[in-house]
């Protein structure tokens, strides 16, 4: 009696690679670029179990680059966007090979760069230290104190320059302790996060021991962009108006004179009782000493006067 070899399971299919980098897959890449891009957004505007009302919480986009370790081929730009030519005295092109290359590369300090960029992720964790550091300090209270109030909340992307250098953007938000769904408290401002971001910055220093370079001690380049993020943000009641609007354009009224309005009913009085027939008002009293007449009480005579 023969017997049935057992049917071999389907084939897995191909699982994804993953990469970051375009160069490696360009469909992974981006992949992982739009949902970088919807996690960031709800982080700012809501979604995704983020509460709407983290719109309102103080946020900054951070730019923190690396310092020079020696110049280099570049397009250096005018107040007005145009194209200078670079130290070598050359208009280079936007694909010429010489950019991000260093103009001597017997002065260029390579093992500076080298180092910076194979640190990097200690001076981002230093920064974050500093960061929530100098808040308190700008707050005037402790660390401890601090963490029971507020919680920085971060969201990072290392990008290559063209000189081959790693510099970071960094969405940085103040929530409450509980995060997204509580606001931080009312003292706790964009104002306060800028100061402690540069401070926090500026603080920063990681030393570096190595036998073939000794020690060397690490920073983050003078570049330093910090900018509120506006948009995505709570717009204020007064502000929000429907759509498609329900409103007509009107003149604007007369602006109402200051002096006592004579036509102004009594707030008590019964409301007038028009006739059936329409009739025209008698003159109004004209002279340097009558009253001015009232804008409201002119249109609703106005439009008694239409048939």
């Amino acid at each position: 009696m023969r017997s049935c070899a057992p049917t071999p399971p389907p084939p897995s299919p191909p699982a994804a690679c993953s990469p970051r980098r375009a160069s490696r897959c360009p469909a992974c890449s981006r992949l992982y670029a739009v949902d970088t891009y919807h996690l960031i957004r709800a982080g700012l505007s809501g979604g995704k179990t983020v509460p709407d009302t983290v719109r309102a919480h103080p946020r900054v986009f951070v730019t923190l680059t690396p310092p020079s370790f020696g110049p280099v081929h570049n397009r250096p730009t005018t107040p007005g966007s145009d194209i200078r030519p670079c130290r070598c005295r050359k208009l280079h092109e936007p694909t010429e090979i010489l950019l991000g290359t260093p103009l001597n590369p017997a002065t260029y300090d390579y093992a500076g760069a080298v180092l910076f960029n194979a640190h990097t992720g200690a001076l981002w964790a230093r920064f974050t230290t500093y960061l929530r550091r100098e808040i308190a300090a700008q707050l005037g209270m402790t660390q401890k104190a601090a963490h029971t109030v507020l919680r920085v909340s971060f969201a990072k992307v290392a990008e290559y320059q063209q000189r081959g250098l790693v510099h970071f953007h960094a969405v940085i938000r103040l929530d409450g302790p509980d995060g997204t769904s509580q606001p931080p408290p009312p003292y706790a401002t964009v104002a306060v996060l800028t100061d402690a971001v540069r401070a926090a910055a500026a603080r920063v220093r990681v030393t570096v021991e190595s036998d073939a370079v000794g020690e060397r001690e690490l920073s983050w380049g003078e570049q330093l962009d910090v900018r509120e993020i506006a948009a995505l943000a709570r717009t204020p009641n007064s502000l929000i108006r429907p759509w498609p609007p329900t409103w007509r354009s009107t003149p604007t009224p007369p602006t109402p004179s200051t002096a006592p309005c004579s036509a102004a009913p009594a707030r008590d009085a019964a409301p007038p009782s028009y006739p059936t027939e329409l009739r025209s008002p008698a003159p109004r009293a004209t002279g340097p000493d009558s009253p001015a007449p009232c804008p409201g009480q002119a249109r609703r005579e106005d439009r008694r006067q239409q048939p």
